[in-house]
């Protein structure tokens, strides 16, 4: 079951969830005591997560039942990281180093199935009642039932989000059933999104032909007043705007790049330029990369003002 974009709602039909920044995982635990770990393309990621498997496997022992969750790895400030999960998603044999580096967490939000018996059916509440007497509260740091709140006011959930650098809310109502597959408004989704000025640095053309970019490459200055490159904006773009940028882009074209480093930018297709526009940008997450960023406008801001974001 998949979440709607929207405002957070409010009231006592709501329960209101952190929103982890992690991979969607369903455990399934069955006769046997097997435990397999899919992704929501239904892609057994069991041998990734061998830390989360044996905490489903022990903690589950004698039961047949279906999780729903969030597989996350959180940083040394316990703040869910997305770039140190990546380190695990792919590798199917992590060694030893990695598991303690990296060690993940599954929070669990929903049960599908308690002891062989389908209970999707069932309203939200009483699936979270199921969920709190599987005991996940005694199965150690691998395996956290997610917490969920009851009418609680939605700024207030997302100011509390944003204090604890978490992505966002979940509202869900407290009679949904689970509805596999399907995004339903029963779920809403509310990302906490920033803005903040970059300088454009270099820009792609549009394979079309036409005088219109489809891509901004965007940075912001350190300390040492470096340009550092900071990501490239896809999302946001109009049509008006693609060609306007690359009017204005092409008249300050030049044939190296603004950025101090930026090994992963020589490839064919990019045209740099003085560092002289600003651009607005809301994203999700800065953490050395832009993440989910879309293109707000230009600013009429000295390029100095654009300072890199603090690491979140």
């Amino acid at each position: 079951m998949l979440a709607t974009p929207g405002p957070v709602p409010t009231g006592p039909q709501f329960v209101i969830e952190p929103k982890w920044d992690g991979a969607r995982l369903i455990c399934t635990h069955g006769e046997g005591g097997r435990t397999d770990l899919f992704s929501r393309h239904a892609n057994n990621l069991s041998a990734s997560f061998p830390d989360v498997r044996a905490a489903c496997t022990e903690t589950l022992a004698g039961r047949r039942v279906v999780l729903d969750g969030e597989v996350v790895v959180l940083d040394r400030l316990a703040r869910p990281n997305f770039q140190l999960l990546q380190r695990r998603l792919h590798v199917t044999r992590p060694a030893k180093s990695l598991l303690t580096g990296c060690a993940a967490t599954l929070f669990v939000f929903d049960i599908l199935v308690l002891d062989g018996q389908d209970v999707t059916a069932l309203p939200y509440l009483q699936r979270r009642a199921l969920l709190d007497d599987l005991g996940l509260e005694a199965a150690g740091p691998r395996l956290v039932k997610s917490p969920a709140w009851l009418d609680l006011d939605g700024a207030a959930a997302l100011e509390i989000m944003d204090s604890l650098q978490l992505e966002g809310v979940v509202a869900k109502a407290v009679n949904s059933p689970y509805q596999p597959g399907r995004r339903s408004r029963h779920w809403i989704k509310t990302p906490i999104r920033h803005r903040g000025s970059f300088v454009i640095g270099g820009f792609a053309a549009s394979a079309s032909g036409r005088h219109a970019v489809s891509s901004l490459l965007v940075g912001g200055f350190d300390a040492a007043g470096d340009l550092i490159y900071c990501g490239r904006i896809t999302s946001g773009l109009s049509e008006r705007a693609r060609r306007t940028l690359y009017t204005e882009l092409a008249a300050i074209r030049q044939p190296h790049s603004p950025f101090r480093m930026n090994p992963e930018l020589a490839h064919n297709g990019v045209q740099w330029v003085a560092p002289l526009i600003v651009a607005r940008i809301e994203y999700r997450e800065f953490t050395n990369r832009l993440r989910h960023a879309a293109f707000k406008g230009v600013e009429q801001a000295s390029p100095l003002a654009a300072a890199l974001p603090a690491q979140l």
